[in-house]
């Protein structure tokens, strides 16, 4: 740890409206939209704006490309030792009193079949805080009583959607049919008024690979003018994309379809930006710069931290630090040795660094 010092953060000689069209432009989710003052706050190390949790690493599918799972698993399982309720309740008190605005459910598995699921989300919403819940929607499907619940408590909610083709989708998860109840899922959101608010509590979330990238700008447009958020982005660097390759090939059937999972190039991905920014500005729609994602979205999940199921508190989901210009597989903490995420995002030196060069882009992800 070290003493702070006064941040320069070249975003804080903006106003408070300004940080607000930068960072939470009018095409982002509810979840992810916060005043500029809160922003500001956040950047001066005096607020955990938007912090991350993991449940449990059981999940219903066993993506090849998942970014929580080691290289050589064989499938997603629950792990040994992970936090129990009481843990996570506490985790949440902190976070709270630490000035978190929304806490971003995440993972490593698939949250939503997490025993405890229903009682964690609650407890955030009963503290005065927004829930943002990424999910395969495989319970939503299933579960109208869920879908209802998720309603209730106001919930962000973040789809996967890789594609549109049934037969595609289905090889890239390594499930049959999960398309069709991926499709029953986005129906119930659509029916339940998930995409009415404004801003939107609907989003969804592309991984960009050489199979789908013929029509990530269709499936951009249909969020355009179905009021979703689309959040568009490379692999992670961590996992089974460790150092933003595919490298789950050894889980797939048949081999010849990893040249499906390969990334996309630097050229790719631009292509698809110009056509994106073109769209936006011929639509009425903000163009924004810096951004993270394909579809011109900032990263804001970077002004928070994020707490995996054994305890490790790491700077975001990426489970990464950028030190000397390498990125480097350590946490910046274990919970069980912090008292305040209040001290740790205000001291400690890397989470100081990077709020001093935060800047809404990804500093972990290959564009």
């Amino acid at each position: 740890m070290i003493t702070t010092k006064n941040i320069s953060n070249k975003l804080l000689k903006y106003s408070d409206k300004e940080l607000e069209e930068l960072l939470c432009p009018s095409t982002t989710l509810d979840a992810w939209t916060f005043k500029g003052k809160h922003i500001r706050e956040a950047i001066e190390g005096k607020r955990v704006l938007n912090p991350s949790i993991d449940l449990s690493n059981a999940c219903n599918l066993n993506c090849p490309y998942c970014y929580v799972e080691k290289i050589g698993s064989l499938r997603k399982k629950r792990n040994k030792n992970e936090l129990h309720f009481n843990e996570y309740k506490e985790i949440i008190d902190k976070l709270a009193k630490a000035g978190a605005k929304t806490i971003n459910i995440i993972g490593a598995g698939e949250p939503t079949i997490d025993f405890e699921f229903k009682k964690i989300a609650s407890y955030i919403k009963e503290l005065g805080m927004k829930v943002l819940v990424a999910t395969n929607g495989i319970k939503i499907a299933t579960s109208d009583s869920f879908v209802e619940f998720l309603k209730e408590i106001d919930a962000s909610v973040v789809l996967k959607v890789n594609s549109f083709d049934s037969e595609l989708q289905d090889i890239l998860v390594g499930q049959k049919d999960y398309s069709k109840t991926r499709d029953i899922a986005l129906k119930k959101l659509f029916d339940y008024g998930f995409n009415k608010n404004h801003p939107t509590r609907l989003a969804i979330n592309t991984l960009l690979m050489k199979s789908n990238l013929n029509e990530v700008f269709d499936i951009f447009k249909f969020c355009r003018k179905n009021n979703i958020t689309y959040i568009a982005g490379n692999y992670m660097p961590t996992g089974r994309t460790e150092d933003s390759k595919f490298q789950g090939d050894y889980l797939l059937e048949d081999k010849k379809t990893k040249e499906l999972f390969e990334p996309v190039t630097t050229e790719e991905y631009m292509n698809i930006r110009k056509q994106v920014i073109e769209y936006d500005k011929m639509n009425g729609f903000p163009t924004i710069s810096p951004d993270a994602y394909i579809s011109g979205l900032p990263c804001i999940q970077g002004l928070g931290v994020q707490i995996d199921n054994k305890g490790k508190i790491w700077h975001c989901p990426a489970r990464q630090q950028k030190i000397n210009g390498k990125l480097v597989p350590e946490p910046v903490e274990n919970y069980f040795d912090t008292l305040k995420f209040d001290t740790l995002w205000k001291e400690q030196s890397y989470l100081k660094w990077f709020r001093e060069n935060y800047n809404g882009t990804c500093p972990y992800k290959k564009i």
